[in-house]
C-alpha cells in the first residue's frame, strides 16, 4: 500500500500530509512490514522560507513488554553538501563533507543530545537549517550519516538500537527546515 496524502490550506498555510506503513528495506512498495509500523510526515509553507516538518512514528505492538533494540529513523539526504554543523549539548561541532564514505559523523547520542541550533548542510545555494521545535529531547539519537561525495543523510530516530520498551504509541517531533 502507497502512502495515504492530505491536502489542506488554512488561510496562507498549505499542508500536505503523507502517512503509510514501513516496508522492508530497499523493496519499495511491495514489502510492507506486517504486523504494521506506522509512519507520518507533515509539511507546511506559507509565504516565509520556513518549512514546517512534523515527524511521527508509531511503532508494532508486540515489544511493549520487554527491553528491545529497535531502529527506526526518518531520513533527509542532501546532495551537494560542501561542509556541516550540529548543534549538541555540549557546544557547536562541523567540518567539511568528505569526498569519501565516512559513515556517522556527528551524533546527539554521544554530545549530551541535540541543542536548538539543530544540523546546518550548506551547499553552493546556501545553508539548510534543521533546526528542533519540539519532540528531538525524546530521539534516542540525532546523526549524520557522510555517504561521500558530498551526500550526507539526517537521521532522527525515535530508536537507534538502545534496549528500551517500545509501546505501539505514536511518537512525534516537530521541525523547522531553514534556507
Amino acid at each position: 500500500m502507497a502512502a495515504e496524502v492530505a491536502v489542506g490550506r488554512d488561510g496562507r498555510r498549505t499542508t500536505v500530509t503523507f502517512t503509510g506503513t514501513l516496508r522492508s528495506a530497499n523493496s519499495g512498495d511491495t514489502d510492507v512490514i506486517r504486523p504494521y509500523s506506522w509512519y507520518r510526515h507533515e509539511f507546511s509553507v506559507d509565504d516565509s522560507a520556513v518549512i514546517g516538518l512534523k515527524l511521527a512514528f508509531r511503532p508494532r505492538a508486540g515489544y511493549e513488554d520487554q527491553d528491545t533494540a529497535v531502529f527506526a529513523a526518518h531520513t533527509l539526504t542532501v546532495g551537494g553538501v560542501t561542509a556541516w554543523t550540529a548543534a549538541g549539548g555540549d557546544g557547536p561541532a562541523g567540518a567539511a563533507a568528505t569526498p569519501k564514505f565516512a559513515d556517522r559523523i556527528w551524533q546527539s547520542r554521544g554530545h549530551r543530545g541535540l541543542a536548538a541550533g539543530g544540523f546546518g548542510l550548506t551547499t553552493a545555494g546556501g545553508t539548510l537549517r534543521f533546526v528542533p521545535v519540539s519532540g528531538a529531547d525524546k530521539l534516542q539519537n540525532a546523526f549524520l550519516l557522510d555517504g561521500g561525495g558530498g551526500n550526507l543523510t539526517l537521521f532522527l530516530a525515535p530508536y537507534d538500537l538502545q534496549a528500551v520498551k517500545v509501546p505501539p504509541l505514536w511518537f512525534e517531533s516537530e521541525w523547522r527546515l531553514e534556507l
